[in-house]
């Protein structure tokens, strides 16, 4: 995935456009993007959750 963002100037896709370029499933890619899970340093985006303390 970080690599289709790098090739397209890190702009949104939806996970169908994800799927289309990767060969992966858009519901998958939706799931793993949308989880509560961290997977592989991909993690959730919600308001309340601070940044990550990087001291």
């Amino acid at each position: 995935m970080f690599r289709v963002f790098l090739a397209n100037n890190n702009t949104p896709q939806t996970p169908r456009e994800l799927g289309d370029k990767t060969g992966r499933n858009a519901t998958t890619i939706l799931k793993t993007f949308s989880g509560t899970r961290i997977y592989k340093g991909i993690r959730p985006y919600t308001p309340e959750t601070p940044p990550p303390d990087n001291g």
